[in-house]
């Protein structure tokens, strides 16, 4: 499911310029000698879904803290493109350390929850605003084609499916 929020040129620039220095910033923090023994950490803590999307979030919230530090503004668009393949290197690192083995909808419930939170962190911080956050997405959703509209409801399902199986799957544990 391939989604275009169709942009003027010069936005789209800026929103892929962002994008690619704030994967850059995600993965050179992962990677970096002072955060990898924390990183590997963070995810052997919990049960792999919610480890993977506890580390998300910690990573998202260093990258932002440095582009604040560096008074870089950071579009929304670009931290969650971001936070997409930031996950994947997260799961990726965790898989080859032998730490989590999860199928592909669990690493999609590991994205939403990392996301989820990560945005209720961000609104009692006060840096984002839940009105204008609304507002935006209520925006960004008329500009999709109705077959766009059904497959994200869709992939939200899916995902709330998912979550419920999981929590099924790991009550007893």
């Amino acid at each position: 499911m391939s989604q275009r929020i169709k942009l003027d040129p010069r936005q789209q620039a800026a929103i892929e310029s962002q994008h690619e220095q704030y994967l850059a910033k995600g993965m050179e923090m992962i990677h970096s000698p002072q955060t990898r023994d924390s990183i590997l950490e963070l995810l052997r803590a919990s049960d792999p879904v919610d480890a993977l999307s506890k580390t998300l979030v910690m990573v998202l919230h260093k990258v932002d803290e440095a582009a604040r530090s560096a008074n870089l503004e950071v579009e929304d668009a670009a931290k969650l493109m971001g936070a997409s393949e930031l996950l994947t290197q997260l799961y990726e690192i965790g898989e080859a350390a032998k730490i989590m083995k999860l199928m592909p909808d669990e690493i999609h419930l590991a994205l939403a929850a990392g996301i989820q939170n990560y945005v209720k962190d961000e609104v009692v911080a006060g840096r984002i605003n839940p009105q204008k956050l609304a507002e935006t997405m209520k925006k960004n959703l008329s500009l999709l084609s109705p077959k766009e509209k059904a497959d994200s409801l869709l992939a939200l399902k899916k995902i709330e499916q998912t979550g419920k199986e999981y929590a099924a799957r790991n009550a007893g544990g």
